[in-house]
């Protein structure tokens, strides 16, 4: 027999986020009200962690009533597309079903089954039903014994369901801009920043072109050896500075101005000088800017620290968790020497640790150059 939780949840499926009896549900449970989104292919998540269940917004229902997604006053409208159950859980789920079950038992209790339309990889057992709405668990293709999830969800129609109201994709990208344009700004940094001249003409140092050379003798040194030395580090110097690594839509020389990037990992992530103070380059910060708008950190104070942490064997990727056993490289390390005889040596936790703490702000900063981006792209669809 369901318990009143197990059938209030399942209830609320495909409920629109402004919905009453959602709304009252929520308050109810003490949760933050059903959420909007700003993307059209962002999931929003709502977690209750004492009953154990999470709730999947999303804005793409395909359901004749959801479609298609629309824009209110805060982003896109959204619908309770799935609910997860989670461990805490247990107690409100109907017998005989459970949050463990295996495939042949999932498939013993099954009403249906089979391969599931997204990606043709998991198999999802239907378990119990109410009208459209149902008790899913799908296994694969990380563990074959164990359920990815079990879920509570409502049926959604196929893309060309009569039913479903046609829109054009450039209505579809018109919306995605109508609800970016809806995007809080982000806080203004506190930072002053140098005067951006002082950089704009600054050669390439002679200290990064010689690492560079270090990296790759040790890189070729190594070779054959796919995890020792240089071969695990996955980073490369430029031959001179890089300015184009903000400007995937629109490009911001004021912004680029802000960075002076010598180098990249094999996914695109950029790696350079923040140009924060008003000081010579090797005193600037050293920064990795995630190719994909995330994971943007500091990864030294400076230059001597940077390249003091690539010769004990440390990239600026692998500094957001370090191997336990690097391997130094000791013709970078000549490098460090010659440049920076002065230097007082850290360990690499040493310099990681005292760049997030002078420069946590970073990813704050790019998250509002980013910000800026966005709008000034989404400005030239307004001309």
């Amino acid at each position: 027999m369901a318990t009143p939780l197990f059938d209030r949840l399942l209830a609320l499926c495909g409920k629109r986020c402004d919905d009453p009896e959602l709304v009252a549900f929520h308050a109810e449970e003490g949760l933050p009200p059903p959420p909007t989104s700003l993307g059209r292919h962002t999931p929003e998540r709502v977690r209750h962690t004492e009953h154990g269940y999470d709730l999947w917004y999303i804005a793409t229902l395909k359901r004749p009533e959801s479609w298609p997604p629309r824009v209110g006053a805060k982003g896109f409208v959204t619908y309770l597309q799935r609910v997860d159950l989670r461990k805490g859980f247990a107690p409100h789920l109907p017998a005989p079903f459970a949050l463990d079950l295996d495939p042949a038992r999932a498939q013993a209790l099954a009403l249906r089954w089979g391969r599931s339309r997204e990606t043709h990889v998991h198999t999802v057992y239907r378990l119990y039903e109410q009208g459209e709405r149902y008790l899913e668990v799908r296994f694969g293709p990380i563990s074959e014994t164990k359920p990815m999830y079990t879920a509570l969800t409502i049926d959604q129609v196929d893309d060309d369901d009569p039913r479903l109201e046609s829109i054009t994709r450039e209505a579809l990208e018109a919306l995605d801009r109508k609800a970016e344009r809806l995007t809080p700004p982000p806080p203004r940094s506190q930072r002053t920043f140098p005067e951006r001249a002082l950089f704009q003409s600054a050669p390439f140092p002679p200290v990064l072109m010689e690492a560079r050379q270090a990296l790759m003798a040790e890189r070729a040194d190594s070779a054959g050896d796919e995890e020792g030395g240089a071969q695990g580090i996955d980073f490369d110097f430029y031959d001179d500075r890089r300015v184009e690594f903000m400007a995937p839509s629109s490009k911001s020389e004021e912004h680029e101005a802000e960075f002076y990037v010598f180098g990249a990992d094999g996914t695109g992530s950029s790696v350079g000088f923040w140009l924060v103070h008003d000081a010579p380059l090797a005193e600037q910060p050293v920064v990795f800017i995630g190719s994909e708008g995330d994971d943007n950190r500091p990864v030294a104070k400076d230059l001597p620290n940077f390249l003091a942490l690539l010769a004990a064997g440390i990239g600026p990727r692998e500094a957001s968790l370090p191997p336990e056993q690097p391997q130094p490289l000791p013709a970078v390390r000549a490098v460090v020497e010659k440049y920076f005889p002065d230097y007082s040596a850290c360990t690499p936790n040493q310099i990681i640790e005292d760049a997030t703490a002078q420069y946590r702000d970073f990813d704050a900063r790019m998250e509002e150059l980013y910000y800026d981006q966005r709008m000034a792209c989404l400005a030239e669809y307004d001309d």
